[in-house]
């Protein structure tokens, strides 16, 4: 996927009565945790936060502010398609935690994944990090190099008696 500049990193918010279960299955979502999901539609990667009626959607790297729209949209008509969608952007995906939803004034990006955090959740541990694929790959080659480094190589030499 090409990279793109001028990132939005938009929210949106959406009012639907779907159980939890029924978003996970209709969108393949990965879970982090109850309420909290993380996918991939045509390239672009969100998350999703339930919260009683409410559907946030969280589109972080995403531009232009017309594009994150439609991927928005294209979620929404995915989860009803027989609804008439009106999406609400409530602001940037940055001045909100990724995990609480909580407003906060001086948010953490996390090196795995990307997402803004509050105090509370800026640590991976804490917003049960998702990290990308790129990311987790890059840490297992450094481990595997280093791992490598460790091994000691035994040489053997065999004496082959002539004639």
């Amino acid at each position: 996927m090409e990279e793109l500049k001028g990132m939005s990193n938009m929210i949106f918010l959406a009012f639907m009565a779907l159980s939890w279960a029924g978003i996970l299955q209709r969108l393949g979502l990965t879970e982090r945790v109850f309420g909290i999901a993380d996918g991939n539609i045509d390239g672009y990667r969100y998350s999703i936060i339930q919260k009683g009626n409410k559907l946030y959607i969280l589109l972080p790297d995403y531009s232009p502010r017309e594009k994150c729209r439609e991927v928005a949209e294209k979620i929404l008509k995915i989860l009803s398609p027989e609804a008439e969608i009106k999406v609400v952007d409530i602001g940037y995906v940055s001045t909100y935690c990724n995990y609480c939803l909580e407003s906060t004034s001086c948010p953490y990006r996390c090196h795995r994944c990307g997402g803004w955090y509050c105090q509370d959740h800026r640590l991976p541990e804490e917003h049960n990090c998702p990290g990308s694929g790129e990311a987790k790959a890059a840490v297992r080659e450094v481990v595997k190099k280093r791992g490598r480094k460790k091994e000691k190589k035994e040489v053997i030499a065999v004496e082959v008696p002539c004639g």
